[in-house]
């Protein structure tokens, strides 16, 4: 049997949490953010137990961001005889992430305005 420390979110994180809730993310994808932010390098398990999130809710978030290329993935075995499994780290440092997510609500903050623009063009 192996004895392991469990680490998990606790206040204060859940205060990051939801900083980043109002940028427009779901509070499961900003834990596992802020998850990697304080843990630097996780399995999918490990983010699973610190955060709280059922299994199939983190594979899915993490095939997002790591679409969105705020989550990179490598594979390593953890002895020679093991199989390898996925190790996730943020893409680059928190104020990257945050520049990647600022620029994205700028861009839909932008669509909006346009919107409501050509709505109030067509209106007059």
């Amino acid at each position: 049997m192996r004895e392991a420390e469990i680490i998990v979110l606790d206040e204060k994180d859940d205060e990051y949490v939801r900083l980043l809730e109002n940028f427009g993310l779901s509070r499961s994808m900003a834990k596992i953010i802020i998850c990697l932010a304080l843990h630097q390098e996780c399995t999918s398990r490990q983010i699973e137990i610190i955060t709280g999130i059922k299994s199939s809710t983190v594979s899915i978030i993490l095939k997002k961001l790591r679409e969105d290329k705020i989550v990179a993935g490598t594979k390593k075995a953890e002895k020679d005889v093991d199989r390898e499994i996925m190790h996730y780290r943020l893409s680059g440092s928190m104020d990257h992430i945050l520049a990647i997510l600022e620029e994205r609500k700028r861009k839909e903050t932008t669509q909006y305005i346009e919107k409501i623009k050509k709505i109030k063009s067509k209106l007059k």
